[in-house]
């Protein structure tokens, strides 16, 4: 029997993977991960070799050993695994994120470029459309590769999971959500279609913090199809407390135009916040004001837009008023 990897679980126990050397050829060895806790210990069979292990939300964990396992802490049990891409060289697990799911990683055959992979909680994938050699993620929002920075958000920022051992190496995220919301402002058509929103606490007002001080939060938006929000998909690309940056606290300003080509694009809008140098934060619930102070919840948290050509872009499948008022009726007033 050899050790292989041990983690704490969070609860005062902890995760151990072992395994059986077989040194038989073409016969994998025979893995373990083995739940210690003071209630006793319960085990998961597993082929191969664990060599990552990492804690996420919901009584969920992860271990590699070449393919993505996800289990469920109580009762050391399977949920999924995820296999790379075949041809791939290596799998790598990067970090565990909010709701149950993880961010891992890819080499190409010669082990050289890395393609990042989002996994949800159901253990469907989504693949980055961008690859760099050494990746790796900060907490603070950056994507690293090699010694040079994708400066936050100019690829997708991760909402990390809350737990004690979240990455590879150990690292811990106990921060809580503030829990903002985005509240529609207005929403008119000129040339283009305006939408203001403003980021605000339960009581719909400014966050602040602990000092009445005011929290400089700034408000990304993330578009399925990138050339809404170019190049990548996020904006803006920089923070409101950056020197010069024109980008606006607690607020966002959309600008959606008409199509210019002969084919409709179709595309979910999305939301996150954040500090400077912070985790982000995935904005969990959009309001829509429909007038004399009533607002109305988008569920689920996202927006459908419809761009279409030489017309007034469509979102949810409602032209302007639909997120807040017209532009002459601004919440809150100016």
């Amino acid at each position: 029997m050899v050790l292989s990897k041990v983690i704490p679980d969070g609860q005062g126990g902890a995760l151990v993977a072992w395994y059986f050397w077989l040194s038989e050829p073409g016969v994998p060895d025979e893995g373990h991960v083995t739940h210690v806790s003071s209630s006793g210990s319960t085990d998961l069979s597993i082929s191969g070799q664990v060599f990552e292990m990492v804690l996420g939300e919901n009584g969920t964990a992860f271990a590699n050993n070449g393919a993505i396992t996800a289990f469920d802490l109580s009762s050391m049990t399977s949920l999924w695994t995820y296999q790379a891409p075949a041809g791939s060289n290596s799998m790598k697990i990067i970090a565990s994120t909010a709701g149950g799911g993880l961010v891992a990683k890819f080499s190409d055959q010669y082990g050289v470029q890395e393609t990042v992979v989002r996994i949800d909680s159901n253990g469907q994938p989504s693949t980055d459309s961008w690859s760099g050699e050494n990746v790796s993620y900060l907490v603070v929002g950056d994507w690293l590769t090699g010694s040079t920075s994708l400066a936050a958000p100019a690829a997708d920022p991760v909402e990390l999971a809350e737990a004690t051992w979240i990455d590879p190496a150990g690292g811990g995220n106990n921060s809580s959500d503030p829990g903002l919301k985005l509240i529609g402002s207005t929403d008119c058509t000129i040339t283009d279609r305006q939408v203001q929103y403003f980021l605000r606490n339960s009581n719909r007002a400014v966050p602040r913090d602990a000092n009445n001080n005011v929290i400089p939060y700034t408000v990304f938006e993330h578009q399925t199809v990138h050339s809404l929000a170019p190049p990548d998909g996020v904006t803006p690309h920089q923070y409101a407390t950056d020197p010069n940056s024109g980008v606006p606290e607690n607020e966002f300003d959309d600008a959606i135009y008409p199509g210019t080509g002969t084919v409709p694009l179709y595309s979910t809008q999305t939301f996150t916040y954040g500090l400077k140098g912070q985790r982000q934060y995935r904005v969990k619930r959009i309001e829509r004001h429909t007038g004399d102070f009533t607002w109305v919840p988008i569920e689920p948290p996202e927006n459908h837009i419809l761009v279409r050509p030489c017309a007034e872009p469509l979102i949810n499948g409602w032209p302007a008023p639909y997120i807040g008022q017209g532009c002459e009726n601004q919440w809150p007033p100016q």
